[in-house]
Order: C-alpha cells, then sequence, then structure tokens
C-alpha cells in the first residue's frame, strides 16, 4: 500500500504542506500515514476577517434547511461510497481498516463507531432542534428573529 497523505484543506482547495507528522501503525510504529500541518501564522492569515469574508458570503447563501439535507446525504455518502482522500480514495473498508491500524480500535467497534458518525450527521435536524429547544431554524438563516 502507497503512503496515505492527509492534505490540509484551505478554502475546500487541499494544501500540501512541508511540515507534516507521521501517523504510525499500532503495532508496528512503522509510519503509516502522513498528515499535513500549519503553523499558527497560516491559520491566522486564513481566519483573518478577509479572508473569510468570503467564505461567509457564499455559506450564508445557502439556506440552513438545505446545508441539513447536505448533512444527511454525506453521511450515507460515508457509510456506503468509495470517497476522495488526499490522491487516494477511500472506501468504507478502508476507512475501517486504517482507523484499526492507527488506533488499535477492533474493526467492528470502528464499524460501530463510523455508523454512529453517520447517524448523527443524518439526525443533525433533530440534534439542533434539541439544542436550541426548538427554535425554529429558519432563525439561522434570518440571523434574527
Amino acid at each position: 500500500m502507497n503512503m496515505i497523505h492527509i492534505p490540509i484543506l484551505r478554502h475546500g482547495v487541499p494544501y500540501t504542506s512541508l511540515d507534516k507528522i507521521r501517523v504510525p501503525h499500532h503495532r508496528t510504529r512503522e509510519t503509516f500515514a502522513e498528515m499535513s500541518q500549519v503553523n499558527g501564522g497560516i491559520i491566522r492569515r486564513e481566519l483573518s476577517d478577509e479572508r473569510q469574508a468570503g467564505a461567509r458570503t457564499a455559506l450564508a447563501r445557502i439556506p440552513s434547511d438545505r446545508l441539513l439535507e447536505m448533512a444527511s446525504a454525506a453521511a450515507d455518502h460515508f457509510l456506503n461510497d468509495t470517497l476522495p482522500l488526499g490522491d487516494i480514495e477511500q472506501s468504507p473498508d478502508d476507512y475501517v481498516e486504517q482507523l484499526s491500524a492507527t488506533t488499535g480500535m477492533p474493526y467492528v467497534m470502528a464499524r460501530r463507531n463510523m455508523t454512529r458518525i453517520a447517524g448523527v450527521m443524518k439526525e443533525m435536524r433533530t440534534v439542533l432542534r434539541g439544542l436550541t429547544r426548538g427554535l425554529d431554524l429558519s432563525l439561522l438563516d434570518a440571523g434574527f428573529g
């Protein structure tokens, strides 16, 4: 298997940093994957008001109802589809194997964890309804109410 590299996403664009951390296999301690990292200066620049304004505007154009639908659809993709991971693709079975390899978590628990994550994503509307005590979620689009 080729080395897995997980890039940083900078405004949705994959970025391979010169600064990387190595993720070892839990049993062999050999490098299993690499993750790009950024320093505080890059984070400050990415979080500056000028850089965030465009992202906020783009996100504000999407109604909260649509965002919740997207989260629900993403849950199905996470559980069932092969998805991009840096320069490679990762199937649900790959995810379970790789999670187990880096954490030592048994496959059955990794699969159960995957199902829990997808369940939360699928039920974000219910989660938000509970956290806001039934607040009309259209207020999130208006910003006041």
